[in-house]
């Protein structure tokens, strides 16, 4: 099935790049059992409809598919830059209900 070699490669990359160790740079506080609920929906979520989802309930929504934070490799050639929906392995979604 290619959704467990997904799973695979995710596992794998984790496992190199350490990211639990990054974010607490960050974050000294971060559990593990608090990423792991971060990483909930690492196989991914359709953020267009979790972004209509929102939009219908009232909030002003930001869709943002980008690289950064990614690893420091991709941090280097991509930056911070935003790319169109499936350009990109990362989405930040960001959701503002409306007054």
């Amino acid at each position: 099935r290619d959704n467990d070699g997904k799973a695979f490669l995710r596992a794998l990359y984790r496992k190199l790049s350490k990211p639990l160790a990054r974010y607490r740079r960050t974050c000294p506080g971060l559990s593990e059992e608090l990423y792991a609920q971060s990483e909930y929906h690492s196989s991914g979520i359709d953020a267009v409809r979790l972004s209509a989802f929102l939009q219908d309930a009232g909030c002003t929504v930001s869709l943002r598919y980008h690289w950064y934070g990614l690893s420091p490799l991709t941090d280097l050639f991509f930056g911070t830059r935003q790319y169109p929906g499936g350009w990109a392995p990362l989405v930040s979604l960001r959701a503002v209900k409306k007054p």
